[in-house]
């Protein structure tokens, strides 16, 4: 099941946006029963670093994976290509003419 990425990007938007203003309307009205009233720099960063590089990390692993199974597919379809071809190369132009023939009287054609 594929996600369209247009899907998921209103819904972060809208929580980012919604977070950010919470957190702004806090300083700027002095809600101090919201929690956030007095935090520093340093406890928003230990509050946002391990999820940031948490969605980081899997987006590039997710990324690596992507491109690996692709590779792998690429692989496989120029080995049945090749094998394909090895298996035709080996016959002789009269066992191909015999074949063909054996084929186009299974279907009729001749």
């Amino acid at each position: 099941m594929r996600i369209d990425r247009r899907s998921w990007w209103l819904p972060a938007t809208l929580f980012f946006l919604i977070c950010g203003g919470l957190i702004f309307a806090t300083y700027w009205f002095g809600w101090s029963k919201t929690g956030f009233l007095n935090k520093s720099l340093w406890d928003w960063l230990q509050l946002l670093i391990i999820p940031l590089a948490l969605a980081v990390i899997a987006i590039l692993f997710n990324s690596a994976e992507r491109k690996n199974e692709q590779r792998i597919a690429t692989d496989n379809q120029q080995e049945t290509a090749l094998q394909e071809y090895i298996k035709w190369s080996g016959r002789s132009a009269g066992q191909l003419l015999e074949t063909s023939e054996t084929d186009c009287l299974r279907e009729g054609e001749l």
